[in-house]
């Protein structure tokens, strides 16, 4: 199975909705994320709308979604294939930071559904994001930046690959203080180095990337949801982490 890997539009606050929510239940969704699923699932349409309205909009923040394709024709597809295709299957967030010291994008609410870790899509999304930010004219981008939970490592060794590294600043799990986050960044790559300006080396694989990012991906997928940030919980439009 491939994937389709573009920016969301904005009508498409349901599916945005369904993915976002499948994410908050997620066991794991302790160590990465902030919103509670009893919080999102309460808000009212009108949140879901401006949510998807304003990333459509690519204001200083984009979203990202993966979408499973069904390759070949469909005898040759299985049943799990055939069910998963067209769906939403997994996101990313991308949101400028310009009061950073180094105008800064930061990548939160990431996650994929289970049975697509592991596939390529987790690269595939993060060279989107990635490619999003050095492409941005104004502010220019230096660096990309996400936070990771200490209890997280299998994302932290993900993030490693992809050439994030420890900047050396942490903060506390608002949901949990005597837990920590770690900040981690990628700086903007030297002209010549890296792939399509992400600064990802170059890899072959399965997830299929549509817009800034574009060309194959592989990699293992970091555990869902584990590039955080300090976005609120609370009902307004934002991007939540």
């Amino acid at each position: 199975m491939g994937y389709t890997i573009r920016a969301i539009q904005a009508d498409e606050w349901q599916p945005l909705r369904e993915l976002r929510l499948a994410a908050l239940a997620d066991p794991v969704a302790r160590v990465a994320f902030n919103e509670t699923y009893a919080n999102a699932a309460a808000y009212e349409e009108r949140v879901w709308r401006e949510r998807a309205e304003r990333s459509a909009a690519g204001d200083g923040i984009t979203t990202f979604i993966g979408i499973a394709d069904r390759k070949g024709s469909p005898a040759d597809a299985t049943a799990a294939e055939g069910q998963a295709a067209g769906r939403w299957v997994g996101m990313i967030i991308a949101l400028v930071e310009p009061a950073e010291p180094a105008s800064t994008v930061d990548l939160v609410s990431v996650y994929l559904l289970p049975e697509h870790r592991g596939t390529g899509l987790a690269r595939g999304l993060f060279e989107a994001a990635i490619g999003w930010a050095w492409e941005r004219p104004s502010p220019r981008i230096e660096r990309v930046r996400l936070w990771v939970h200490e209890e997280n490592p299998r994302a932290e060794a993900f993030y490693r690959k992809l050439g994030f590294a420890r900047t050396g600043a942490m903060m506390p799990d608002p949901k949990a203080p005597s837990a920590m986050e770690v900040e981690m960044a990628l700086p903007r790559p030297v002209p010549g180095e890296g792939t399509a300006g992400t600064g990802i080396e170059a890899s072959n694989g399965r997830a299929g990337v549509s817009g800034p990012g574009r060309g194959s991906a592989s990699g293992n997928a970091p555990a869902p949801g584990s590039a955080s940030g300090p976005a609120s919980a609370g009902p307004e439009p934002g991007p939540g982490r």
